[in-house]
């Protein structure tokens, strides 16, 4: 069920939700706080009342904006295991707010698990998600202006749901895009998000 981007701005992000058979939920961003309404309908019309796990890709308001209105609404709660990037480049501080702030963000969870080599991924029932990115700069000139870009330490999700595949990539820059691209065990996939920025 997936509530991303429209073409009129300002778009109210992205959010996409799977259920596994064995009914685990899994959230990829929460949108911007503009498209609460909807998603929370959509949460209610699949009868979701528990989100088990919550992936955020980066640190951008159009993808963490409904943090707070879905503790608020019991959605998350002290069983919400959830993931956040590791990186944090200069553009997370100018576009979010502060270090503080991003601290405070990941203190409204019981169970934070900050991306790295340690966390490879989730399985839940038919679903698998595999995580991709928790460091881009083996891949990367780190003179390149782009590595201070926050959308390019985007968590890129590769999904098995069922027998689907779904390449989920946050918001990464063609240059990123590219380096994904060269990893051998995802070039194929079914259902590609397409980042917006690229």
């Amino acid at each position: 069920m997936p509530v991303t981007d429209d073409v009129n701005y300002p778009a109210p992000g992205d959010c996409t939700v799977f259920i596994s058979d064995n009914g685990i939920v899994i959230m990829i961003d929460t949108g911007k706080a503009l498209s609460y309404s909807a998603i929370k309908a959509e949460l209610n019309k699949n009868g979701i009342t528990h989100i088990n796990y919550f992936i955020l890709t980066h640190y951008h308001v159009d993808h963490h904006g409904n943090i707070s209105n879905l503790i608020r609404d019991g959605f998350f709660n002290e069983n919400t295991i959830a993931y956040f990037p590791a990186n944090k480049p200069k553009d997370t501080i100018t576009n979010w707010g502060s270090q503080a702030d991003i601290n405070y963000m990941q203190s409204l969870f019981s169970t934070v698990r900050i991306i790295g080599a340690s966390n490879n991924g989730i399985s839940a029932g038919d679903i698998t998600v595999v995580f991709f990115n928790y460091n881009w700069d083996s891949y990367r000139d780190s003179t390149n202006s782009e590595t201070n870009d926050c959308n390019n330490y985007s968590i890129c999700c590769y999904v098995t749901f069922g027998t689907t595949t779904i390449l989920m990539t946050g918001d990464i820059n063609p240059y990123v895009e590219q380096s994904l691209s060269n990893i051998g065990s995802i070039r194929q996939c079914d259902v590609l998000k397409v980042p917006h920025h690229a």
